[in-house]
């Protein structure tokens, strides 16, 4: 894995460098991954009904969701195995991982849950670029701070959202690429029902991009790391519309700055990069993922 910036310059979403942490442990401790993350984490939070085992064991395939494709399609073999297990080979359910967020909130309050100290927490929850802490992602928000993750995999969307200093948050997990729409939904819905302010929605006022800018940026863009994962920006009267090609799904943003569109569902945010003559490049969805404009 080659470093192409110095480290703490700038934010970039890294599975390899999780995969490295991955050996890392298994060069320490002399055991698999999966078999230290259990003894270590999961079992003293009792998360009795996750794992990290990729592939996933056989006595659990009934346990399984089944993963389907953004056509509606049945994931081939019903799911993908990942070899970098931490960044992408977690099976859990909705209650376990409740389990973590609670261990989490707790230690707030100074209590320790298994390996979740109040010293650890206060590491994890230290801000850092990109929005992001050690570990879950934070969002300061009127009724407090919240840490949070989107994990998305083939034929699976899934999101948490919860309060750090009360006992409030949501977990929606799902078994289908193009579930995201119908996750911010309930995501909304869920925020109104108990009048948190965790939804989706966001307000923002417009910004009128030249009609220069809006044409270029119309068009077709692949990911940097791999040219066969796609999306594609289209012009929407006073709006674009960004289709998921590899994935699936259409979402809709506006322009809020010169350089920026905003999700108007879910608030992510799409920088457009340019080059000196001020044409169109790049764009990186969410400060995680760059994707270069196709000519």
């Amino acid at each position: 894995m080659a470093a192409n910036f110095k480290a703490g310059s700038q934010f970039r979403y890294s599975t390899d460098s999780y995969a490295i942490l991955d050996v890392l442990i298994e060069d320490i401790t002399g055991r698999t991954f999966s078999e230290y993350v259990d003894k270590t984490i999961l079992v003293p939070l009792s998360m009795n009904q996750s794992t990290f085992a990729q592939p996933l064991p056989k006595a659990l395939w009934q346990q399984a969701s089944a993963a389907f494709d953004a056509q509606g399609n049945q994931i081939k073999g019903d799911w993908r195995n990942y070899p970098k297990q931490s960044a992408a080979g977690l099976w859990t359910t909705p209650l376990d991982l409740a389990k973590y967020v609670i261990a989490v909130q707790n230690a707030r309050k100074g209590t320790t849950t298994g390996p979740i100290t109040p010293k650890l927490v206060d590491n994890m929850l230290s801000l850092h670029l990109g929005g992001m802490g050690l570990g879950p992602m934070l969002k300061n928000e009127k009724q407090g701070l919240v840490f949070h993750h989107s994990g998305k995999s083939a034929g699976f969307s899934n999101r948490f959202h919860a309060y750090v200093d009360k006992a409030d948050g949501m977990i929606i997990m799902t078994n289908g690429d193009s579930a995201r729409p119908v996750v911010s939904q309930l995501q909304n819905a869920i925020s109104a029902h108990f009048n948190w302010d965790l939804s989706a929605h966001i307000e923002v006022t417009p910004y009128a991009m030249n009609n220069a800018k809006r044409a270029d940026l119309v068009g077709e863009y692949a990911w940097e790391r791999d040219n066969s994962k796609r999306m594609r920006i289209v012009k929407k009267e006073d709006e674009f519309e960004i289709d998921n090609l590899f994935e699936g799904g259409q979402f809709k943003f506006i322009a809020e700055a010169p350089d920026t569109l905003i999700s108007t569902s879910t608030g992510v945010k799409v920088n457009i990069e340019t080059n000196p003559q001020g044409k169109v490049t790049a764009i990186l969805w969410s400060g995680r993922f760059r994707l270069n404009k196709q000519l």
